[in-house]
């Protein structure tokens, strides 16, 4: 299992979001610490964000980096999916 962490701006971002929003976007993340085993719209980003996740949460994009040799994942963004990859 991993452990989550979340960064400054990603918390921040959680939580100017409606209640609603907020917590469909926290399950989410919280099954991430059993990724890969969860079936997760997950998908490897490219180009500049080489290295790097995103999880699709309806219109929402988190944006994650896993470090599998210490089970941790860091949220780095939480974005619509208009402003996520620019």
């Amino acid at each position: 299992m991993y452990s989550i962490r979340l960064t400054g701006r990603a918390r921040k971002q959680l939580q100017q979001l409606d209640a609603q929003t907020e917590e469909r976007i926290g399950g989410a993340v919280d099954a991430l610490a059993e990724w890969p085993a969860r079936n997760l719209d997950i998908t490897p980003l490219r180009g500049k964000y080489r290295g790097f996740f995103r999880l699709r949460v309806g219109t929402y994009r988190v944006i994650f980096e896993a470090d599998t040799e210490d089970k941790v994942i860091s949220i780095i963004s939480v974005l619509p999916r208009e402003r996520a990859y620019r």
